[in-house]
């Protein structure tokens, strides 16, 4: 490769770059010291052990598990609204209609995708995405090695292949015709502006730590480590009714926790 190659294909990343820093500096914005990952500093709740161990899954509840983390993870990258801090699945512990029903959809959906796409002179391309997102996203496809099934950070780097997958369907819908074009493009600009919306909607869960573990418990109302973080916050803002409200769920939750008795009774 020779330097004049070199200085072209830097060249054609230029216009890459800017819409990058400018991402950077909104995200620094939005997040503050958490722009780049969540600390990783020890609470009450885990330095007393009250999330306790993850347990070993085994295959069989892997299985029956699997397509309905893929399948929030694509609605999350197709539905903005469903962007948020935690997510409400769990473990598929027993063979119900849940699990024929998410494998059912994920395989109708993945045989869609490929019949549309071979048609396609693009195929290829398409390829590249589905290889890409498939690549980047396995790692948090090891649903047992993880503690929590879904977390939007996971799809960062997949959300690139899905992102190129979509602006190529879109282009190549437009030209079919001038009417295509006008549907592809009112389609293309509700789209944009969900997802500003939802953006907007989902930074102050981010930005206050009140609002994130309120919208954790929210979300993941079985789970006592967010109950005992959202007490010691309300705790801290003089909220000692709503502190002991928390508590007395988690306690609830995990009755054999002396940690938890101990707050409670602080609290109270």
């Amino acid at each position: 490769m020779t330097n004049a190659h070199i200085v072209d294909a830097l060249t054609a990343c230029i216009p890459f770059l800017i819409v990058t820093l400018a991402y950077a500096f909104a995200r620094m914005h939005a997040l503050g010291d958490h722009a780049f990952g969540m600390p990783d500093q020890y609470s009450e709740a885990k330095l007393h052990a009250v999330a306790g161990a993850a347990p070993l899954r085994g295959a069989a509840q892997i299985a029956m598990t699997l397509p309905m983390v893929v399948l929030t993870y694509l609605g999350i990258l197709a539905i903005p609204g469903l962007a948020n801090p935690m997510h409400s699945v769990e473990w598929t512990t027993h063979l119900d209609p849940q699990v024929f029903i998410a494998w059912a959809a994920l395989i109708a959906l993945a045989a869609i995708a490929i019949a549309l796409a071979s048609r396609s002179v693009r195929r290829r391309v398409y390829l590249f995405c589905a290889i890409w997102s498939l690549v980047t996203i396995a790692l948090a496809l090891k649903i047992n090695t993880i503690w929590w099934l879904n977390q939007d950070r996971y799809i960062y780097a997949p959300s690139f292949g899905w992102s190129l997958a979509l602006s190529l369907a879109i282009f190549e819908i437009s030209t079919a015709s001038a009417r295509a074009r006008l549907a592809v493009g009112l389609a293309t600009a509700l789209l944009l502006l969900s997802y500003g919306i939802a953006t907007i909607r989902n930074q102050r869960y981010w930005y206050d730590n009140l609002s994130y573990y309120a919208r954790a418990v929210q979300m993941k109302p079985n789970d006592p480590y967010y109950h005992l973080s959202l007490a010691d916050l309300l705790d801290e803002a003089k909220d000692t009714a709503g502190a002991a409200r928390q508590l007395e769920i988690g306690e609830s939750l995990k009755p054999q926790d002396a940690y938890m008795h101990l707050r409670l009774a602080r609290t109270i």
